[in-house]
């Protein structure tokens, strides 16, 4: 059984709660998730990565109160589920994180000696700033927009981005997947 239930806004309609993942220590069913996805997207991890990945979206899920779906959805899309993953513009880790955001949260979350490749680390800062951007922004797309091109390019044009419309459509399949998995989404 699930040791941690709640809700949270609905994402696409903050008017509406949505009910959030299930978070549970150790859930092998997420793990089964990750795994897949990583092999279907065709990347090589190792072969703690998915337990570590899933013990880490949980923290972050229960901390932020962000869906576990939507954090393996920004995975996907940034990453492919690889913890080494680095970007042209020096992006790091499962969430790309850039160097500066990766220190602001770290400072943030205290985390010691962050590692912007610490699968733990990464998930932390990414989805911290992510919720930040939500809290912010008030809406998924636009929060999601900013996480990918920057405050600054947002403020400079502020259009909602293929990578936002990408990234929930993504976070709808996995919502879906996850349901099928383990019965872990709600029943809507």
């Amino acid at each position: 059984n699930p040791t941690l239930i709640g809700y949270i806004t609905g994402f696409m309609n903050f008017q509406k709660p949505m009910c959030y993942q299930p978070v549970q220590q150790d859930n092998l069913a997420l793990v089964e998730v990750v795994h897949k996805r990583a092999n279907t997207l065709q990347t090589m991890i190792a072969p703690q990565d998915p337990l570590d990945i899933v013990r880490a979206a949980e923290e972050a899920s229960s901390k932020f109160n962000i869906d576990i779906a939507l954090i393996f959805a920004v995975i996907e899309i940034e990453s492919r589920y690889s913890k080494k993953a680095k970007s042209k513009k020096g992006c790091k880790g499962l969430t790309q994180t850039s160097k500066s955001t990766g220190k602001y949260m770290a400072e943030k979350l205290e985390l010691k000696n962050y590692n912007p490749f610490d699968i733990r680390h990464n998930i932390l800062t990414g989805i911290g700033y992510l919720k930040e951007l939500i809290d912010q922004f008030g809406d998924l797309k636009t929060a999601i927009t900013v996480y990918n091109r920057g405050i600054v390019n947002w403020l400079d044009n502020p259009v909602h981005s293929r990578y936002s419309h990408g990234v929930v459509k993504r976070y709808n399949y996995l919502r879906k997947l996850i349901k099928k998995e383990d019965g872990l989404a709600c029943n809507k």
